[in-house]
């Protein structure tokens, strides 16, 4: 059961098609798994206080075969801070919201998420990090991995925890390993909880001035109401030097099980982004795999974006953005999931540190049942001082 919303904040314009709390996919990460040590020469702290206010609409809020349409309004405050020191960082989040459905009250709901996390470098050559979050929130009000479709309105509670280290082997080589474990339950029985415990390992080389080739495994050990869902990839990649360009691209191969057969399904990406004009223009398609918790299954997920970052007059920066994505059972049978979005962002920073913003979004959903969303929203954020 899948249906749209509206994009909840600006930053959701280049991931506007998701799950809630999907596992990271398989075989599409293409990322270090862990944050490179930083050069912290000293201590400081700071504090970022965001506000949000949206006017949303959904044309189909129950996800019915026929119309359901209604307003959505959305009130948000999130505080984020950050303690730097010589060795390491130690960021601490805390957002609240308030839901409002013009006529569908019973769906009105307060949510949260609430996150500790940071890195420390043990020596020259070593980093670790560790995190957790907790998560209240509606099942619709998620931007994450793009492509994984949408879930029937509930009330959805998330515990998620993470940890890794990274070692610089030699001055152009890094190796990493990262675990992760993921718990979501619903509300409603119509929406299947679930649990993930991943484990990700990465070797990564520089050669040339700009040009990277990597290597990377991922595996995953989940479940859904006693059916098991696991899968494990390999992929290699390769990064090279383009002139003024920027280039991704992966190749490689996850296997699936969910009680039956296994399978073994392609998985990859291809990425390129370089300066257009005032701003910096990027493309990309990708497929990889990921449970989808409160459909129960593992979904193989292809994807193409294409975004446009630039500095307009006055100092004001503009994002468009646009997105296809198709979402189908690994498992090879089912419904094939599809959706399509447009965003356009407008932001403005302040020498007060007031940072200012706008956006406007457009989603659709044709699968099951036809769904759009309209949504606007405002933003005011306020950086503190740096002490």
């Amino acid at each position: 059961m899948t249906r749209v919303t509206p994009v909840r904040t600006a930053r959701g314009a280049l991931a506007l098609l998701a799950v809630a709390t999907a596992v990271p996919s398989i075989g599409a990460a293409q990322r270090s798994t862990t944050p490179s040590a930083m050069s912290t020469s000293a201590k400081r702290s700071e504090w970022l206080l965001v506000n949000t206010v949206e006017q949303g609409w959904d044309s189909n809020v129950r996800y019915l075969s026929t119309a359901d349409a209604d307003y959505i309004s959305q009130g948000r405050s999130a505080l984020s801070v950050l303690h730097i020191r010589p060795r390491g960082r130690v960021a601490v989040r805390a957002a609240g919201a308030l839901v409002r459905y013009r006529d569908l009250k019973d769906f009105n709901a307060f949510t949260y998420d609430l996150g500790l996390d940071g890195n420390r470098r043990f020596s020259a050559v070593v980093t670790g990090f560790a995190g957790v979050g907790y998560q209240k929130r509606l099942s619709t009000d998620v931007v994450g991995l793009a492509g994984l479709p949408l879930l029937a309105l509930s009330n959805q509670t998330t515990f998620s925890a993470a940890t890794g280290i990274e070692r610089r082997i030699s001055s152009t080589t890094t190796g990493s390993v990262e675990f992760g474990y993921s718990s979501t339950t619903f509300d409603t029985p119509a929406l299947r909880p679930g649990n993930a415990l991943t484990g990700k390992g990465q070797l990564r080389h520089l050669y040339g001035r700009r040009s990277a080739i990597s290597l990377l495994t991922e595996v995953q050990d989940g479940a859904s109401q006693g059916i098991p869902l696991a899968a494990q990839g390999l992929s290699a990649g390769w990064e090279p030097s383009l002139g003024q360009a920027q280039a991704k691209f992966v190749a490689g191969a996850t296997r699936i099980s969910t009680g039956a057969a296994a399978r073994v399904i392609a998985t990859g990406a291809a990425q390129l982004s370089d300066s257009v004009g005032r701003g910096i223009l990027a493309a990309g398609v990708s497929r990889g795999v990921s449970q989808a918790f409160g459909i129960g299954q593992l979904l193989t997920n292809d994807v193409a974006t294409l975004t446009y970052d630039f500095q307009a007059r006055r100092g004001n920066f503009v994002t468009v953005a646009a997105a296809l994505a198709s979402s189908a059972p690994s498992a090879g049978a089912g419904t094939t999931f599809r959706s399509s979005s447009v965003t356009a962002g407008l932001r403005r920073v302040l020498r007060s540190g007031v940072t200012a913003g706008a956006s406007a979004s457009y989603r659709q959903r044709k699968d099951i049942a036809v769904a759009s969303g309209l949504a606007a929203n405002l933003a005011l954020g306020y950086t503190l001082g740096s002490r």
